[in-house]
């Protein structure tokens, strides 16, 4: 079940892991709306596929005045195919830095790996094959010991104050991806703030199907706005179903 990025960081912000404060608008609720903290904000159309920073999907506002406008044309945008059906407002918040961090199962790796990027941003896939990113094998225990923490923190190279700040931050994402069946917890950007402290600018987290059904705090977070209808019928009787082109289909159990 892959998140929204508001659905991502409500589990984030429930782990104690920081995110900017942020309000969901519909296409209802603009008339009139006044934002319940104060700006520079970001404008944030909720799509589940990528690229929608590269697209324009991300708008930055210094004030509200141009809140109701921009919202429009985000509503009226379509963004790989798929119109959003709310938007996220947040805070803009001050930052040195921004990097990269994800928690995720890697097939090739046969576990999960701990991945960092000395940047973040839209276009961390240059740093594939870079020294400016690592990839850091993960105890089956999917627990973060000393020595990983110490070798993601020294390849940030962050300044030793924030030491204690990202120590903690490591911890709760793994112990929320152990808690809930995540498979992939990706921040991108990170912020590193003046204070040593970080922020999740960004988040796309994917939960194991499996413990979504058995869960009602993750079931909660799944939004069928995005599916198709053939997607939801499947769905009512707990199949997976996936569309592809083309006149063949294929019913499958298991890996086939």
């Amino acid at each position: 079940m892959l998140l929204t990025e508001h659905a991502g960081k409500t589990l984030l912000a429930e782990a104690g892991i920081a995110t900017p404060p942020g309000v969901v608008l519909e296409p209802g609720d603009l008339s009139g709306f006044a934002p319940p903290f104060s700006g520079p904000y970001y404008l944030k159309a909720q799509i589940l596929s990528g690229g929608r920073g590269k697209a324009g999907g991300v708008v930055r506002l210094e004030d509200a005045a141009g809140l109701e406008d921009a919202a429009g044309d985000l509503f009226g945008r379509s963004f790989g195919g798929v119109s959003p059906p709310f938007l996220r407002l947040e805070a803009a918040v001050a930052h040195e830095r921004a990097v990269y961090l994800s928690l995720g199962v890697s097939r090739q790796r046969k576990g999960y790996c701990l991945t960092l990027g000395r940047q973040g941003g839209v276009e961390v896939e240059s740093l594939a094959g870079t020294p400016d990113l690592l990839v850091l094998d993960v105890p089956p225990t999917l627990t973060c010991p000393p020595w990983l923490a110490r070798a993601a923190f020294f390849h940030l190279g962050l300044g030793k104050d924030a030491w204690p700040a990202f120590e903690a931050l490591l911890g709760r994402l793994f112990g929320l991806a152990a808690d809930n069946g995540l498979l992939l917890a990706e921040i991108n950007p990170l912020a590193v703030t003046a204070e040593g402290g970080f922020v999740a600018l960004d988040a796309k987290l994917i939960v194991d199907d499996n413990l979504a059904r058995l869960r009602p705090k993750l079931a909660r977070l799944a939004d069928d706005r995005f599916a198709t209808p053939a997607e939801r019928r499947a769905a009512a009787f707990d199949l997976s179903f996936v569309s592809l082109t083309g006149r063949v289909g294929l019913v499958a159990n298991g890996a086939g």
